[in-house]
């Protein structure tokens, strides 16, 4: 199975094996900006949209099975889980970098330190570093430990 999204709000899986479309889910509002799969459990995809929610999706259910908000309407322009599936880190339009705990489904850091909008994110295979490239040519990398329930930048 192949999966795709885009800013036209669907989020399309394919089968390679028979040629055709499988699934098919459409985002009433925003359009969206980048998505990735979780190995680890049925909401095996996480999508970040052009208003500000990450939605996770299970591809036997038609609608998303879970929503993360950061609070405030953004665009959110990439998006990166951990090799753990524990923590997913999203790009923002406010050049930040939000990461969250799916887990307690809240914002554990924000990363400041850009000045143009993050492109595009990695985590090192440990879980403890995401690296962040920017529209401003910056490439950040972010410590990230989580001690008990907070998690310093």
């Amino acid at each position: 199975l192949v999966h795709s999204c885009s800013l036209d709000r669907a989020v399309v899986t394919y089968d390679l094996q028979t040629s055709r479309r499988c699934n098919y889910k459409m985002n009433r509002d925003g359009g969206f900006t980048g998505m990735c799969q979780r190995k680890d459990s049925e909401q095996e995809l996480l999508t970040t949209s052009l208003d500000g929610f990450v939605l996770s999706w299970d591809c036997d259910v038609e609608h998303p099975v879970l929503t993360l908000d950061c609070g405030r309407r953004m665009k959110f322009t990439c998006i990166s889980l951990s090799a753990s599936s524990r923590f997913v880190a999203v790009g923002c339009e406010d050049c930040c970098v939000r990461i969250w705990d799916l887990l307690a489904r809240e914002i554990v850091a924000v990363c400041r330190g850009h000045s143009g909008n993050i492109a595009q994110l990695a985590w090192a295979p440990d879980d403890k570093q995401v690296v962040s490239v920017g529209t401003d040519s910056a490439v950040c990398v972010w410590n990230f430990y989580l001690t008990g329930e907070a998690a310093t930048e």
